[in-house]
């Protein structure tokens, strides 16, 4: 083609992403801005989200972060490029500067920060063991009024599973999943239960066990046998191994041992 416009340029970066082709998406993203004058439109965006998802996937932070400066410059950090910026700052475990992508997003009022955005800074502090900054996210997100689904919930609630000195936290987000009608939710009620089977609450983790909505999958049943062993129930851990084989399920190996050595405590 003798000519290229900025949509042109912006298809080939996104095609070689999508084909798995991501130095070469980095290298005609770099001719793009040279080339093309006026970067502005859906496709510029797409170019920019397509460029991020290859740095993200080769663990490009250099490049990437060039990216960030010619975003800011450009038209700053917000919606689908905001949520890839961060993303990218996740996986590559650059904590502060997704707090940073995030607050931009934030202060850019131009459109509310996606769910997803949030769970992502949420889950990559979990991962690397920074849980009260984990929470610290999800007040946040919780005070900017974002409409929590079971997908935040589950996520937040396997941190409060491992953070101390939280106090009544988890209670609270309990009482959030409540609210939402999300507490019997496959997902969110086995992350209930897993908590309070964490925190030793073995009243709260049955009940969370029997709320749970459907069928509880094999994880859920194990999980209720552990608590009650690990809190010396072995008679209430037998029982609920014998309701488990009668729904159609084994327990496992570590389960069994867990119940065992219950048993000679």
């Amino acid at each position: 083609m003798p000519v290229k416009n900025g949509i042109t340029w912006a298809t080939m970066v996104s095609a070689y992403s999508d084909g798995c082709f991501h130095h070469d998406a980095l290298q005609l993203f770099a001719q793009m801005c040279h080339q093309v004058r006026a970067l502005t439109g859906d496709h510029y965006t797409h170019a920019i989200v397509a460029v991020l998802r290859s740095c993200t996937r080769v663990i490009e932070l250099k490049f990437g972060e060039q990216v960030h400066a010619f975003v800011v410059k450009k038209n700053g950090v917000h919606g689908d490029v905001g949520s890839s910026l961060l993303q990218l700052y996740c996986d590559s475990r650059q904590h502060h500067s997704a707090r940073k992508v995030l607050e931009m997003m934030r202060c850019s009022c131009q459109e509310p920060i996606p769910e997803a955005a949030w769970t992502s800074l949420i889950t990559a502090l979990h991962r690397d063991g920074f849980l009260d900054d984990a929470i610290d996210i999800f007040k946040d997100m919780a005070s900017s009024t974002i409409v929590r689904s079971s997908f935040s919930l589950s996520s937040i609630l396997v941190v409060c599973a491992e953070a101390k000195n939280q106090g009544c936290y988890w209670q609270q987000v309990h009482a959030d999943a409540i609210k939402r009608g999300l507490d019997m939710n496959q997902f969110v009620g086995s992350g209930l239960l897993h908590m309070y089977a964490k925190q030793g609450q073995l009243v709260d983790a049955a009940r969370a066990f029997e709320a749970i909505g459907g069928k509880p999958d094999a994880v859920c049943w194990n999980a209720m046998v552990m608590a009650y062993a690990r809190g010396g129930r072995y008679r209430e851990a037998t029982r609920v191994v014998y309701q488990m084989k009668a729904a159609g399920m084994n327990p496992s190996d570590m389960t069994m041992n867990e119940v065992k050595l219950a048993c000679f405590r």
